[in-house]
């Protein structure tokens, strides 16, 4: 028996946040993903692969998806059901097929239309399976030629970080959290507490494998800052994820960012290579 869409998926696929899963929470990922409030993320979706024959058990060769987003970002950065984005989510091929790669991106121009701003791999609309993290990881740069032979640019470009928990990471006594509830799409918001002051905030990802976290953003108070919080808050977080039965706890943040890069490497996090979005303009 030949390999099943999935198997072909992660067979190609290296970055970082292809995570281990299950086959039905890959295709729940692709065909029914929402976003932290459970709201669907796509209103349409399309999926055509490449075999290596016209017949059932071919070898696959390439994959993509696009569709149109059930919501989007306003001018100001504000999500809105009035606006919906072009995607196209997923794409991968043979290394050694790059003509497989040009029918899969074509066919997806073709249908979004050449008038319309189309985006390729967009952070927020990932896969819910790899903590939605949607940007492409410089692990397939026959991906990106691809694109920027035609037509698209580089929109964004990310650092992903990752880092393994263990028994060895152990709570801050100067500081406590205290978490909202599982929200519909699995995401919880923390407030940290030094003292019954809050002095920063964040948000947290709960993947549907259970073991794995993604650090959604986190801020500590303007005014308390450079005092060590930030680092304690941190702390506190890996041993409380924890004792939840977390044991991979990933993260990005912006290239230009080299704060919050100092930040996440002096608390323990591994750079895992960049990541990139794009669109045409």
């Amino acid at each position: 028996m030949g390999k099943t869409l999935f198997d072909y998926w992660r067979s190609q696929c290296t970055a970082p946040y292809h995570f281990p899963m299950t086959g039905d929470q890959w295709y729940q990922s692709m065909y029914e993903d929402v976003d932290g409030d459970g709201h669907p993320l796509f209103s349409t979706l399309i999926v055509k692969c490449s075999r290596t024959t016209c017949q059932k058990d071919g070898e696959f060769t390439g994959l993509i998806e696009y569709g149109e987003t059930a919501f989007g970002f306003d001018t100001s950065g504000e999500i809105s059901s009035d606006v919906h984005h072009n995607v196209i989510r997923i794409l991968c091929f043979d290394r050694d097929k790059p003509e497989v790669g040009e029918q899969l991106l074509h066919a997806a121009l073709d249908h979004f239309g050449t008038e319309q701003r189309i985006y390729a791999f967009f952070h927020y609309f990932g896969m819910t399976a790899c903590a939605r993290h949607g940007k492409l990881h410089e692990s397939s740069p026959h991906v990106e030629a691809l694109l920027l032979n035609n037509g698209f640019t580089v929109e964004h470009e990310n650092i992903y970080y990752a880092r393994i928990l263990s028994p060895k990471d152990t709570a801050d006594d100067t500081i406590s959290l205290r978490w909202s509830d599982l929200s519909p799409g699995g995401c919880r918001e923390f407030a940290a507490l030094t003292e019954g002051v809050e002095v920063g905030w964040g948000q947290v990802h709960f993947l549907p494998q259970g073991d794995i976290a993604y650090l959604r953003w986190i801020y500590v108070d303007e005014k308390r800052q450079h005092q060590g919080l930030g680092t304690a808050i941190m702390r506190q977080l890996f041993a409380e994820l924890y004792q939840l039965g977390i044991r991979r706890f990933d993260t990005d943040t912006a290239l230009s960012n080299t704060a919050a890069q100092h930040y996440y490497e002096k608390t323990g996090f591994a750079n895992a290579g960049i990541t990139r979005s794009y669109y045409t303009k």
